[in-house]
């Protein structure tokens, strides 16, 4: 009988044996747990960084923009404050900008020394204006004279927006076509 009933000292050995074994399987499924927590940890960091970072470009780009459409409206103001000097370029069509004009054909002309009598460009060639008369429907304006300007950063890396200054026709309350007109809308 003694093959069938265990002594203490047996039975401790066992459950040494077993209960030792059992510590390690569970030491391993842990190590597992722990490294799958590490991994969907640093999944989520990456994430956020990724949106950070895109995040960040954005506002970086929406601030370019804005600072080109501030330098067209300097421009604007700036050839504003000189149309006592400048007279309006008469001619100007659809062939000289198209509707779907951007900074670098703009540029070109108001950088054309040709067109310093109507023209003017910022000192540090961020931005420009002309002083036009648009006759018909050109651009979708009405008939009239108008400040025409636009900014840029960069080179060109961003560029603000058209911007249309309608000025008020001389028979509204101006003595001549010299002297310098009133501001009808700012678009």
């Amino acid at each position: 009988m003694t093959g069938h009933i265990m002594t203490g000292h047996r039975q401790e050995m066992l459950t040494k044996a077993t209960g030792g074994l059992a510590i390690r399987k569970q030491r391993g499924a842990a190590l597992i747990i722990v490294l799958l927590f590490l991994t969907v940890s640093l999944m989520i960091g990456l994430a956020s960084m990724r949106s950070a970072q895109i995040d960040e470009r954005l506002a970086g780009n929406y601030r370019a923009a804005a600072e080109a459409q501030m330098r067209a409206e300097n421009a604007a103001s700036a050839l504003y404050g000189m149309l006592g000097e400048k007279e309006a370029w008469k001619d100007f069509g659809t062939d000289e900008l198209s509707s779907g004009f951007g900074w670098k054909a703009f540029h070109g002309v108001a950088a054309d020394t040709e067109n310093d009598s109507h023209c003017h460009m910022l000192g540090d060639d961020s931005g420009g204006a002309c002083h036009v008369a648009i006759s018909g429907d050109h651009l979708g304006l009405q008939e009239g004279r108008y400040i025409i300007a636009m900014g840029a950063v960069e080179g060109g890396m961003a560029e603000g927006g058209p911007v249309f200054v309608r000025m008020a026709p001389p028979d509204a309350g101006e003595a001549s076509d010299a002297e310098r007109p009133g501001i009808s809308g700012w678009h």
